[in-house]
């Protein structure tokens, strides 16, 4: 289980990509309506592809988190288990 400050860091992360996953399919709307009605486009999907790359930076942020929580809690069970063999 995540320690109160890891599960903040965690829901921290969760919001932030929310956000930009709302920013991106914004983004990609007003990209395609720019387009429709024949506007110059590649400034807005400049942003749009950068919007994208921030979302997957914070996607593999997170992953990274929950991996380090992850070995933590396996790590904390081993010197439980530890510790536990030597009170035999």
């Amino acid at each position: 289980m995540p320690s109160p400050m890891h599960q903040r860091h965690l829901e921290l992360a969760n919001r932030h990509i929310t956000d930009a996953e709302r920013r991106l399919a914004r983004q990609a709307a007003i990209v395609s309506r720019l387009a429709e009605a024949g506007y110059e486009t590649a400034q807005a999907e400049n942003l749009l592809r950068l919007i994208r790359e921030s979302l997957q930076l914070m996607e593999a942020h997170r992953h990274i988190m929950l991996a380090t929580n992850q070995e933590m809690h396996a790590q904390s069970e081993a010197v439980i288990r530890i510790q536990s063999m030597r009170r035999r």
